[in-house]
């Protein structure tokens, strides 16, 4: 629990309303509530779930045409992909699109990969202590399924039917080993919400595969449906956070219930998910195109779930509205700001937990030209890089119609600008060779890391000074969220206190909030010069003043 004064910080910065909300969620969960709600139970495969009549053994493929967002898979060249695929296949898994550990085929999908550790399945998702987990994420990574996208990718480059076959024995094995509602991967939507988009980009990529029989079909389809149910079922609890979580869970939504419209909820869901997307953009993208989560990585994130729902709207003919393709439209041109057109690198600004929900390429982990791409793409139907490997997220979300209607626009032309319009503090100076990202920004919504000043500083494609990430959330000390530390951050500290005070792992009070001033000295010498209050509590207050000389 929290000291009063904390208490009281909390309430200040957060506000009443908030407050209210997360007690009243917690209160939910204590009392048995989401329990009862959502209780455990078994797996319902032979019970009715659709409206009106089941589909018959020749006619569940039929009920799934033309409601994706292919009919043919992409070209792609095949053997980095099945390479990769392959080494699944053997029991090895690629963790946060870079380490391979020897997981098995099928994994133990309740084993922590950090510690070893395996999670209990003797209890409801909401009697389970996260904390009490070290890093539940290293859980909940290959929960995700994201192996899907691999396993669909090998299958387009080489049509063996081995991708398939794999596709549904991991499919057919979670279930074994995961009733609705009981263990640690029902505990969140987004991850049940993430996991359930996954499967339907499996169903469509192996319709016409030999090994996707009526029978396995109808089943994945009764555990899309209990996935929808979960989903909608504890969905305040994500629109509370303010963040990356609301979107994807509604995205969730709006993906099972517009491509299974035979559900019995599916209205419903669309609805709900529909409403709850135009929201939940408006709600988190700042005026100059920056996200409320302050973080570049969760801000991909964010724009592949736009990009996926949009493009599933636009099939459906249930496009979303004019002012929702705005807001895309601003916050992928932030990002393009700062994106390094030559490797499609960003400064690794704010939290980044490893997250990539759209693993639809070759491309590095920290190359941002495919999502960017795909976001520019489905604004305006034009490429705002050249083409490249990075093209292959719009050939699947878009088909033929990326490459032969895509023309390259070139990223300079929208996004070179000459002074920094940032009304959210993220500043900008760029000469021949190198360029620096400076933040100074006044928070409305609440920071995830305490880095006031932080500097970026990159030199020929080089990330000289660099923000550390994430790494952890939750582990043994000193890796409890430690990278969200000032100490850790191209910034200072004074007598070795953050800029703000921490009131728990994800929760700073205290704000600091800085100001800038940018101006000219002489005919070209650029400078930003900026500050924060983050120490006036102990009589100090930090400066900084970045210059751009120009070459001689």
């Amino acid at each position: 629990m929290p000291s009063l004064s904390t208490a009281w910080k909390i309430l200040r910065d957060l506000g009443l309303s908030w407050v209210r909300k997360r007690l009243s969620l917690a209160a939910q969960i204590r009392f048995g509530i989401v329990k009862r709600r959502l209780p455990l139970q078994n797996w319902g495969f032979d019970s009715p779930y659709w409206r009106g009549s089941r589909p018959g053994e020749n006619s569940t493929t039929q009920v799934l045409k033309n409601r994706f967002f292919f009919d043919a898979l992409p070209v792609l060249p095949g053997a980095t992909i099945c390479e990769q695929a392959d080494r699944v296949l053997s029991g090895e898994w690629q963790l946060f699109s870079n380490q391979w550990l020897p997981l098995g085929f099928p994994p133990d999908w309740h084993l922590n990969a950090l510690d070893g550790t395996r999670i209990a399945i003797d209890r409801h998702w909401s009697e389970i202590d996260l904390k009490a987990i070290h890093d539940v994420k290293f859980v909940w990574e290959i929960n995700r399924f994201s192996v899907t996208y691999l396993l669909a990718r090998a299958y387009a480059a080489s049509g063996n039917e081995c991708y398939p076959q794999a596709f549904w024995e991991l499919v057919e094995d979670w279930a074994d080993k995961n009733s609705p509602n009981r263990g640690v991967n029902w505990t969140s939507g987004q991850e049940v919400a993430l996991r359930a988009i996954a499967w339907c980009f499996g169903l469509r990529t192996f319709l016409k595969a030999s090994s996707s029989t009526p029978k396995r079909i109808s089943r994945l389809l009764h555990m899309i449906d209990v996935h929808g149910t979960r989903i909608a079922g504890f969905i305040d609890y994500a629109i509370v956070q303010k963040n990356n979580h609301g979107v994807s869970e509604a995205v969730g939504l709006f993906t099972i219930g517009t491509v299974f419209p035979e559900l019995e909820l599916a209205d419903k869901w669309l609805g709900l998910g529909r409403a709850l997307i135009e929201s939940q953009t408006r709600d988190q993208v700042y005026e100059d195109g920056s996200y409320i989560q302050h973080s570049f990585n969760y801000q991909r994130v964010f724009i592949d779930c736009l990009v996926w729902a949009f493009r599933l709207g636009e099939v459906n003919e249930r496009p979303f509205s004019k002012e929702s393709y705005a807001i895309l439209e601003r916050a992928t041109q932030f990002m393009l700001r700062f994106c390094d057109p030559a490797t499609g690198r960003m400064p690794n600004y704010g939290s980044n937990d490893g997250s990539l929900v759209l693993p639809l390429s070759s491309c590095d982990f920290l190359d941002y030209r495919p999502s960017l791409q795909a976001a520019h793409y489905v604004v305006h139907r034009e490429f705002c890089f050249e083409k490249g490997e990075w093209n292959e997220q719009c050939e699947w979300l878009f088909g033929v119609e990326s490459t032969q209607r895509g023309n390259n626009r070139g990223p300079h032309s929208r996004v070179e600008i000459q002074r920094n319009p940032s009304t959210s503090g993220y500043l900008k100076l760029a000469a021949h060779e190198s360029n620096v990202m400076l933040r100074a920004g006044r928070y409305v919504d609440r920071p995830s890391q305490a880095d006031q000043l932080h500097l970026d500083l990159w030199w020929r494609g080089e990330n000289i000074a660099c923000d550390a990430g994430t790494y952890l959330y939750n582990a043994p000390r000193p890796w409890t969220n430690a990278l969200a530390a000032s100490a850790a951050h191209n910034t200072i500290t004074v007598s070795d206190r953050d800029q703000m005070t921490r009131a728990g792992r994800f929760l700073w009070v205290d704000w600091a909030q800085a100001d800038w001033m940018e101006y000219e000295v002489g005919d070209s010498c650029r400078v930003i010069e900026a500050w924060h209050d983050g120490y006036e509590k102990v009589g100090a207050k930090h400066r900084r003043s970045v210059a751009c000389i120009p070459e001689e």
